[in-house]
């Protein structure tokens, strides 16, 4: 098995080129190299058949066939294109020349561009290129290649773009040759291989140094094993799955540990996709853990190609093996001349992998990588000046892009650097169509673009006139399409000319959550053309240390649904070029320390529902020029501090809806020249401090009832039934004569002067007596109190619900508050005893019954006296109602009051 080989190998070379037919050319000599994943080379050394010199410019750039055969008709081709001539000079009287063949896939080296793919996987874009090449090529893959979704090939050949992708997915490439072309085969696994053509097993025939090598043999085998790494690590970052660990690692069993290969990026997204990088990866780094490397006479030897070795001494060597690398040499023996026969006229050495380890370019072709900085113009659909994606990411045409047309089409989806990025919270600026951005790469990266600024050139000037404003700083928007405005922040720091200026195009919404504070050293003013709100929940102060001025062109309405507090130190001054009206729901009190002036022009109405009172400290004048018409629906009032005087040329007549009230401090003097009639539809009361003296010829009273009331106490009550009732602790009747007449005449004693059923309380039973006050010391307000006698009450609980009675009349107030416990006369005594005031609302003396609900708190005392003959004296109620309730008027007290009324 091992012998000696035979003496005789003879092989025929061919050589067609161009014009050139194989008759035409004698090949001398011949040297190749091939390899997987490499672009062969071959050498070929001949002389022109007619002896006569070639014009070599013919045949550069054609198609070459070289023919390796033996006698016995095993022939193997290489074709490919003349890359380069050589006239090597004159060889024993004869012309010779070299040429080198080189497959078409070579001519790619001398096309260099930049370009973008988009969304193809590395099969589909090789593919694109070869075709684009008219490189015949086939696909022989087994595995599946995602689609990139940006691919560039930036500043670099046609070549090194294929070889770097196809390096990156670990797919490798052979040639296939035939007599008039080549095909370039892309596999990524071992069925892209086949057996070589014809014999497959080659047997081991050792060089015996006696004699050449005759017929295909192996003759030298080298087995090498080498330490390599056994581990590879790669890990990556996906910006829309910011959490998820990309990491992935693959590793096999080797004697030596912690041989790992760690990087980062691995230019993946999907863990699964980078689960398969990584075995890429450590099936790429042990290329060569255990290689053979063989020599022999085999011709049809070829990269990519299967072969069985066999009869080797070292059984452990033979089998199968894989063709990696291929080196030929060969020569005529004719062209050394008799004396010096050359033994053998072919040998060739090879690398082969044993056929079960995978075979993986090295990445040996270096990437491009932008280590600077680039810009671009941000591009997007037609007519759209913004198109971000859900991330903000914009598109943009690098302006080396020839293919680009400048449209949504141009790049990939490319992230947007901002000033401030956070989990809903940061800065937030899109570069608009037609930008001119700064472009950065990750890791130099060209498929990897961040946009990381922006800058002004030709068409897009700076917001502000440079040199000129040059210490203006700002922040300008641009409206959308159609929108022709901006917002902006500007800030000017020119000395002496500091500015923060603010422009919203359209509306300015600020939020403050809790507190702001506004400070304006100087002055501040605000413009507002259209309308203007203000809402503030809780209390609003306003301070103006000098003048406030303010005015409105059109109408002014304020609502303030609580009090309203206005305070002047000095003059107001207030003018109403139209009508003024003034409605005061309640009271309306106006006090003027010093003199008052009402200048009415035209006419004058003053309308009073209820009281109206004036006091005058000093002189009043009135001047009318013509009539004078004063009408007063309800109280008037005129208080006069020294003298008035009223003079009228002719009558006077005063009509009064309501009530007359007039005080004089000191005398009051009235004479009618003629006759003088005083007449009142309901009341009368004429109260005098001191003394009231009548002087005249005749007096007359007439009164359906009449009473005499002396210091609080009820003295004589006449009503119009002839009824005479007098109290009183002693009774003087002094005359010269003393008649008594009546059809009947009762002598009683005792007696007093208040009649007991006026004294009545709530009984016990029906009332829980509490604690008794006097004065300002209880839970009554001191005007409440003030209304018992002496102020002193009792406070009771009712236990039971009570039948109480109410004097009132008509036009008595419904939150009347006082009841008593028990029937009271009606008519005159009723209303002296029980102090029932006519401006009390009590219009006419009537009782009505009310059920006091069980639990109803009270206040039981005598009533005091009101002055103007209201004497009291009689118990009375009064009814507690919560002081908030009190505080909010008549009709939360009326409300309450139904509370407790069965």
């Amino acid at each position: 098995m091992g012998g000696a080989v035979a003496r005789e190998h003879r092989l025929v070379f061919e050589l067609q080129a161009g014009p050139l037919a194989a008759g035409d050319l004698t090949v001398t000599r011949l040297s190749g190299n091939e390899a997987l994943s490499e672009l062969f080379d071959f050498q070929v050394e001949f002389f022109p058949t007619a002896l006569e010199p070639l014009d070599t410019h013919e045949l550069l750039g054609t198609q070459a066939a070289l023919s390796v055969r033996t006698p016995e008709g095993s022939e193997r081709f290489i074709h490919g294109w003349v890359e380069e001539v050589v006239d090597v000079g004159l060889r024993h009287g004869r012309p010779e020349y070299r040429v080198r063949m080189a497959p078409t896939l070579r001519q790619l080296r001398h096309v260099r561009r930049s370009r973008i793919f988009q969304n193809l996987s590395v099969p589909d874009i090789v593919a694109q290129v070869l075709k684009a090449g008219h490189v015949e090529h086939r696909l022989a893959l087994s595995g599946s290649y995602p689609q990139r979704e940006y691919c560039v090939q930036y500043r670099e050949t046609d070549l090194d773009f294929v070889l770097r992708l196809l390096e990156s997915e670990g797919l490798f490439f052979f040639f296939e040759h035939g007599p008039d072309s080549h095909v370039m085969v892309l596999g990524d696994s071992a069925s892209a291989h086949e057996p070589l053509a014809g014999e497959s097993t080659l047997l081991f025939r050792s060089e015996t140094g006696q004699a050449p090598t005759v017929g295909e043999h192996i003759t030298r085998v080298a087995l090498a094993h080498r330490l390599l790494p056994h581990k590879v690590a790669l890990r990556d970052f996906d910006f829309e799955r910011p959490t998820l660990d990309l990491t992935t690692q693959v590793n096999e069993t080797q004697e030596v540990q912690g041989l790992e290969i760690y990087d980062y990026p691995g230019d993946y997204v999907q863990p699964g996709e980078g689960k398969r990088l990584s075995k890429v990866r450590l099936e790429e780094q042990r290329f060569g853990v255990k290689t053979l490397a063989c020599a022999g006479t085999c011709h049809r030897m070829l990269p990519g190609a299967t072969f069985a070795l066999a009869e080797h001494p070292d059984d452990e060597l033979n089998g199968e093996l894989l063709l990696v690398r291929v080196r030929h040499e060969g020569q005529r023996q004719e062209m050394v001349g008799d004396a010096h026969p050359v033994e053998g006229s072919y040998r060739n050495e090879f690398l082969t992998l044993p056929s079960g380890i995978p075979y993986r370019p090295r990445r040996t072709t270096r990437p491009p990588v932008i280590a600077g900085i680039q810009t671009a113009t941000v591009v997007g659909p037609s007519g759209e000046e913004t198109q971000p994606d859900t991330h903000g990411r914009i598109k943009v045409q690098f302006h080396w892009d020839r293919q680009g047309q400048r449209n949504e089409q141009s790049s990939c989806w490319v992230r947007v650097g901002q000033a401030w990025a956070g989990e809903g919270w940061g800065a937030n600026f899109i570069p608009r169509v037609g930008q001119e951005v700064v472009v950065r790469f990750l890791e130099g990266n060209p498929d990897r673009p961040l946009v990381v600024g922006a800058v002004y050139n030709g068409n897009n000037p700076p917001p502000v006139a440079l040199p000129g404003e040059k210490t203006k700083s700002t922040q300008r928007t641009d409206s959308s399409v159609g929108g022709g405005g901006f917002n902006e922040v500007r800030i000017e720091d020119a000395a002496g000319e500091e500015e923060v200026y603010l422009h919203a195009q359209k509306d300015e919404n600020l939020e403050t959550l809790n507190d702001k504070t506004q400070t304006v050293r100087g002055n501040e003013q605000l413009l507002v053309e259209k309308d203007r709100s203000r809402e503030v929940h809780g209390q609003q102060s306003l301070a103006v240390r000098l003048e406030d001025d303010s005015a409105i062109d059109g109408n002014q309405t304020l609502t303030v649904t609580g009090n309203r507090d206005t305070r002047i130190k000095e003059s107001h001054d207030e003018g109403v070029d139209g009508s003024q009206s003034i409605t005061v729901g309640m009271a309306h009190t106006l006090n003027v320390t010093q003199a008052v002036a009402f200048n009415v022009g035209a006419a004058a109405a003053l309308n009073i529902g209820a009281a109206y009172s004036i006091n005058v400290a000093l002189a009043s004048n009135t001047a009318v020029g013509g009539a004078r018409l004063e009408q007063i629906a309800g109280l008037k009032k005129v208080d006069v501090g020294v003298d008035w005087s009223e003079t009228v040329g002719g009558n006077r007549g005063s009509d009064v809806l309501g009530e007359v009230e007039e005080e004089v401090k000191g005398k009051l003097l009235q004479d009618t020249g003629q006759d003088r009639k005083d007449e009142s539809g309901r009341h009368t009361f004429t109260e005098v401090k001191q003394e009231t003296g009548f002087s005249s010829k005749e007096l007359k009273f007439k009164a359906d009832e009449a009473a005499v009331v002396v210091g609080d106490e009820l003295a004589l009550l006449i009503d119009k039934s002839g009824t005479v009732k007098i109290w009183a602790k002693e009774l003087t009747v002094d005359g010269s004569q003393l008649k008594l007449k009546g059809s009947k005449i009762k002598k009683e004693s005792g007696g007093s002067g208040q009649s007991k059923s006026f004294q009545e309380v709530l009984d016990p039973s029906v009332a829980k007596e509490g604690k008794t006050y006097q004065g300002d010391k209880g839970p009554l307000s001191p005007q409440d109190a003030k209304a018992f006698k002496d102020g002193k009450y009792t406070e009771k609980v009712l236990t039971k619900d009570v039948q109480v009675e109410r004097l009132h009349g008509g036009g008595a107030f419904p939150q009347g508050r006082w009841v008593t416990g028990g029937s009271r006369p009606l008519g005159l005594e009723g209303k002296i005893r029980m102090a029932l005031r006519p401006e009390w609302g009590n219009a006419a003396s009537q009782s009505s019954s009310f059920t006091l609900k069980a639990g109803t708190k009270v206040y039981e005392g005598i009533v005091a006296g009101q002055g103007t003959g209201y004497a009291g004296g009689a118990t009375q109620i009064l009814i507690n109602v919560p002081k908030t309730v009190l505080e909010k008027g008549g009709a939360a007290t009326g409300a309450f009051l139904k509370t407790v009324f069965l």
